[in-house]
């Protein structure tokens, strides 16, 4: 089943904001089976998260919900209202045109979905995983295979990789809590439609690009001067003026202000982390001003969301592999930026691997707000200035008050190691690689 995402963002009505805060703040005591969103009982929720984003005066508080689901938005919205419509109303009650208690659920259902915003960029960990799988392959499947290999480690000890593997395999076969992993995991056709749309853009790509190279040295040979011409005004001019531009702006651009390193927002930020293997992030900046800059972010957005979609589909976005899910979303009339992830290990460690594999990205995206370091030709410095960088993510970093995860032990390693062991295992004449990955992951 393909993941998909949910994000609701309400505005707050300001009279209700610290109560909607006090509301949160309890839940967050028990985020698995509180009384208002039992998020545990969702089979299809992958992570949630949920906090009101009043960090700046000139914006009314805004209550986001953040989901990342198996299934599409509109099926777990259905499902919220029928597992937790009180809580709901508990919540929303506190935004700007809720409908109200006595409103029948599809009135409910309208309404958030009509305040659910698209992520100008959206990357999935492990798309092809859904949430019973992942808890099923880490909890029953792997334990199990691991004693039972420890069981006969004399015996296999002497045995080829072939001879281990049919082995595991007529096991879990002749185990009715464990037969379901010789089926392999359904493709999916959302997930196929893409890979398919993914190997057509490239095909397509080529044959263009080959197309453009033949036709350019037909042009030259042809009409030099008229070929240089329409290569001029179509490419050159066009690419030398947005870089123009570009080198203007960010001449001008600001420097970021430095965090305090004892100041009270640090502090607060610092208790809500490390708490275990994975942590949340979320990031909210101002977008500077002028068409050209907005412009220049979306389409950047647009090209990582194509890459994320089609080509990042294996668990790593670039050489980045600790990201479950994030995305970046325009907000308040795209004012502001609005980035969230769940990812694996420290926030020290998370961005430091963006720095080292992925600055040229995070530059290309936030040289476009208000506070970054500054950046040189769209995708250079920025993010690669360490310091500088931390300090922008801690000065534009705001508290989620509550959080849940699915599976909050497992790494996105440990979610494709499982996940490959079990394709291998459901493969009846799997080659000798498979056999030998599957071992070695195990």
């Amino acid at each position: 089943m393909a993941q998909n995402q949910i994000l609701v963002v309400t505005q707050v009505k300001p009279e209700r904001a610290e109560a909607l805060n006090t509301l949160l703040q309890e839940m967050a005591k028990n985020v698995n089976d509180n009384i208002s969103i039992p998020f545990a009982k969702f089979s299809e929720l992958h992570f949630a998260s949920l906090f009101v984003l009043d960090n700046d005066a000139q914006y009314q508080p805004l209550l986001i919900l953040e989901g990342n689901v198996d299934g599409t938005a509109e099926s777990f919205v259905d499902h919220l209202l029928q597992l937790a419509r009180v809580g709901v109303d508990s919540i929303f009650s506190s935004c700007v045109d809720y409908p109200g208690l006595a409103a029948g659920d599809e009135v409910i259902k309208a309404y958030l979905l009509a305040n659910s915003k698209i992520a100008n960029a959206y990357y999935r960990g492990h798309r092809m995983t859904p949430v019973g799988s992942v808890q099923k392959e880490y909890l029953l499947l792997r334990p199990a295979l691991e004693r039972f290999l420890d069981n006969h480690y004399n015996e296999f000890s002497t045995r080829s990789p072939a001879g281990v593997f049919a082995s595991i395999r007529q096991y879990i076969g002749a185990n009715p809590l464990l037969a379901w992993a010789r089926t392999a995991e359904p493709v999916d056709a959302q997930n196929a439609a893409d890979d398919l749309l993914a190997h057509k853009i490239v095909r397509n790509g080529i044959v263009a690009g080959v197309g453009a190279v033949l036709a350019i040295v037909v042009g030259f040979l042809v009409n030099f001067g008229l070929t240089l011409a329409v290569l001029g005004c179509g490419v050159v001019l066009p690419l030398a003026a947005f870089i123009l531009l570009l080198r203007i702006h960010e001449i001008r651009d600001l420097e970021d202000k430095q965090l305090q390193p004892e100041s009270a927002h640090l502090n607060e930020l610092l208790q809500m982390e490390d708490h275990q293997g994975q942590n949340h992030l979320t990031v909210i900046s101002t977008v500077k001003p002028g068409i050209f800059r907005l412009l220049t972010l979306k389409t950047v957005l647009w090209a990582i969301n194509g890459l994320a979609r089609f080509y990042f589909t294996k668990g790593k976005l670039g050489n980045l592999t600790t990201i479950h899910f994030a995305r970046w979303v325009l907000i308040n009339d795209d004012k502001r930026l609005l980035f969230l992830s769940n990812y694996d290990g420290t926030w020290q460690n998370y961005l430091t691997e963006f720095i080292d594999q992925a600055s040229a990205g995070l530059t290309g995206i936030w040289s476009n707000v208000v506070g970054f370091p500054k950046a040189h030709f769209l995708f250079f410095g920025g993010a690669r200035n360490e310091q500088e960088f931390k300090t922008f993510v801690r000065n534009e970093q705001v508290l989620t008050t509550v959080w849940y995860s699915a599976y909050p032990t497992l790494s996105v390693e440990n979610v494709w190691d499982n996940f490959e062991v079990r394709q291998a295992l459901a493969t009846e004449n799997a080659s000798d690689n498979d056999v030998t990955q599957c071992l070695q992951r195990l």
